[in-house]
């Protein structure tokens, strides 16, 4: 045993080849040992890593809001392609409907000018001569005649 308590036999001779390579294997253990502690150091850096995650939960904030917003324009347009064809049925009912219309108005205003006639006829051929000299008054009565019969059959037809 040595002075100093080891039990080393020969100190004086180590060869050169083992004390570089004991060298490397000290210097590599330092460097685990540095990149440990970075690493230790690291996760004890809370307010880093809260600022970390904090920029994790923002990007996915964005991502999430960039996605909804592209679902929303999606809808929107849906909703207006069905607004637009709607409108498009809608006026199709409106132009069939004035259509129907114009045709019963014109049945209307014909059955009326016929009535008319045959009111007018049959007037001519049994009105007395008095009503033949001063036609003024008759030509009143028709008029009247007229405007009742087209409210009747007006008023029928809103019946139907």
């Amino acid at each position: 045993m040595n002075d100093d308590g080891s039990d080393h036999k020969n100190q004086g001779s180590v060869e050169p080849a083992e004390v570089e390579e004991a060298r490397k294997d000290v210097a590599e253990a330092r460097e685990r040992l540095g990149e440990t502690v970075e690493e230790l150091a690291a996760k004890a850096d809370v307010k880093a890593r809260a600022q970390e995650k904090a920029g994790e939960f923002r990007a996915q904030a964005q991502d999430k809001a960039a996605e909804v917003k592209v679902q929303a324009q999606v809808k929107a347009a849906e909703v207006k392609v069905q607004a637009q064809e709607k409108a498009a049925d809608a006026k199709v009912q409106a132009e069939v409907i004035a259509v129907q219309a114009q045709e019963k108005a014109a049945e209307v205003r014909t059955h009326v000018q016929d009535k008319a006639a045959e009111v007018a006829a049959g007037f001519q051929q049994y009105a007395p001569e008095q009503v033949r000299r001063s036609p003024v008054p008759f030509a009143v009565g028709v008029g009247a005649a007229l405007v009742v019969a087209a409210l009747v059959v007006r008023r029928r037809g809103r019946s139907c």
